[in-house]
């Protein structure tokens, strides 16, 4: 009885080790993969800096999100209401909504011209104002683009944007709009690819040229399939680079599931 007993202890210390190692080899596995993959991270960040590629802060938080679906809908507003907006001449065309101000709309520099404009865009002068916010990194003096988010990211092509032109005396002269609804989440949550996974992937794959400057690196949604009316998109990275012995401008965007080039389906 007390041979039986002890062999049963030993036999259960034994399963009780073994899972004890099983446990501790695949934690150093995974600790092994992430130090190698942030060390190859600083590597090629390394030689982009060799190659006189500058950029900011690259952060390695990995973000989340969805695939969306949302409605192409030429018909989101009627004409009879956009003919019907105070103070501008505006028409629908194709659920385009272009728009010239009867007066210009002064912007003032020493004023917070942020505020100024949220309270243009957000005012019953634009349908659905209130649905777009404001989205600096896309801007320039020329033209202010507003977006309309998903799970509180920037729309970044030009389906779900509005965008202010902008005048020599900084003046709002008009806008075009376009307007997306109906959004849907088609798979549950998943994580991305970080900005610096993005960015390190781009030079990898030669898509970024030496000598050049990462203006920034924006995470936002953008259409990867339509199928009839309805359009899909997904997270994506777009990486700004700009040359530095020029006016070259470039956006490389970084599908953020895959963590590859980013193209459409069907359009490329």
């Amino acid at each position: 009885m007390n041979f039986k007993r002890i062999q049963w202890i030993f036999i259960i210390a034994f399963v009780l080790l073994d899972i004890g190692l099983c446990i501790s080899l695949l934690m150093g596995t995974q600790f092994h993969n992430s130090g190698r993959q942030q060390s190859q991270s600083q590597i090629t960040m390394k030689e982009m800096k060799n190659d006189m590629i500058s950029f900011g802060s690259l952060s390695n938080h990995r973000q989340d999100g969805y695939y969306i679906a949302a409605q192409d809908n030429n018909q989101w507003t009627s004409n009879s209401r956009v003919t019907s907006l105070k103070n501008q001449s505006s028409h629908l065309n194709n659920g385009t909504v272009t728009s010239t101000f009867q007066k210009p709309i002064k912007i003032h520099n020493q004023v917070n011209q942020q505020q100024q404009l949220d309270k243009l865009v957000h005012s019953k002068r634009i349908i659905h104002g209130q649905e777009y916010t404001y989205c600096a990194q896309l801007s320039n003096k020329r033209q202010v683009v507003y977006a309309q988010t998903v799970h509180g990211q920037p729309i970044l092509d030009n389906a779900g944007q509005l965008r202010l032109h902008i005048n020599d005396s900084n003046e709002v002269t008009g806008y075009t709009q376009n307007y997306l609804n109906h959004f849907t989440i088609l798979r549950p949550r998943s994580l991305t690819v970080s900005q610096q996974q993005a960015v390190t992937w781009l030079y990898r794959h030669n898509q970024i040229a030496n000598n050049s400057r990462i203006r920034y690196v924006l995470f936002g949604y953008d259409k990867i399939k339509k199928n009839g009316n309805q359009l899909v998109y997904v997270p994506i990275w777009n990486v700004n680079v700009k040359s530095k012995t020029g006016d070259n401008t470039q956006n490389l965007r970084v599908n953020a599931f895959s963590g590859t080039l980013f193209k459409m389906n069907g359009d490329n």
